[in-house]
């Protein structure tokens, strides 16, 4: 991915919540500077959890609730 817009952080902040409401973590896989300056420009750098491939994703979930 080359690029992050404002509405994919939002789908992102959305899709986190619907899986919190569900008792469920959203982890996200990625390997994208693009995405990671655009994360961390908007401030959300530390808000989700990340993974560096699927299988780790699966394996690790996060060990945090908000």
């Amino acid at each position: 991915m080359q690029f992050l817009s404002s509405a994919g952080l939002l789908v992102l902040l959305e899709a986190d919540e619907l899986a919190s409401r569900q008792d469920r973590s959203l982890r996200l896989v990625y390997n994208s500077q693009a995405v990671n300056l655009a994360l961390e420009a908007a401030g959300l750098g530390e808000y989700f959890a990340f993974a560096d491939n699927v299988p780790d994703a699966l394996k690790n979930p996060p060990s945090f609730t908000r």
